[in-house]
């Protein structure tokens, strides 16, 4: 029998007792290589994702998935600011997140809607990302994903975040 594993949480959680919401960053899937961990290519739901709970209950209340059908460690496990922000001259609560993707994210608290998306550090693997659908533009260079051979991809698998504190 084949093992299939991630998605698991070890570092990334932040709690609002406003809204009574913890909000948790999850692993990537496991193995890497998406062709071999799922033939149909399906996203590998709430791995990789920031998901936010009721802590009491451990109810779902919204997920937002920043590497969909992740293939290189791009997991979601960083750490998660929680801030006020005015945006558009509306103050916001925020969740801030820079995985190691290269993006750094701006979520609604409340809602997991995305509010803003964009590189903080040299990325080749996508070419933006879809605020209106909240969906990785050309989520993978085809090129990439349907080649035998080895490609160049930033981030890096290590990734743009995982060694130091993002300072926004």
């Amino acid at each position: 029998m084949e093992e299939r594993r991630g998605g698991t949480v070890w570092d990334a959680m932040a709690y609002d007792p406003q809204l009574d919401l913890l909000y948790i960053g999850s692993g990537n899937a496991d193995p890497w290589a998406r062709r071999i961990r799922n033939a149909r290519a399906q996203d590998n739901l709430l791995a990789s994702s920031i998901i936010a709970l009721r802590p009491d209950t451990g109810e779902y209340v919204w997920h937002y998935q920043e590497n969909p059908g992740d293939e290189w460690d791009y997991d979601s496990a960083e750490q998660i600011i929680l801030a006020d922000l005015r945006i558009d001259g509306q103050l916001r609560q925020v969740l801030l997140h820079a995985p190691k993707n290269g993006f750094f994210y701006v979520l609604d608290r409340a809602t997991g809607k995305l509010l803003s998306a964009k590189p903080f550090t040299r990325v080749t693997w996508a070419t933006g990302i879809d605020l209106q659908t909240a969906d990785l533009s050309n989520r993978l260079k085809r090129s990439m994903r349907e080649s035998d051979k080895p490609s160049v991809v930033f981030a890096r698998p290590r990734g743009s975040a995982q060694l130091a504190t993002c300072v926004v």
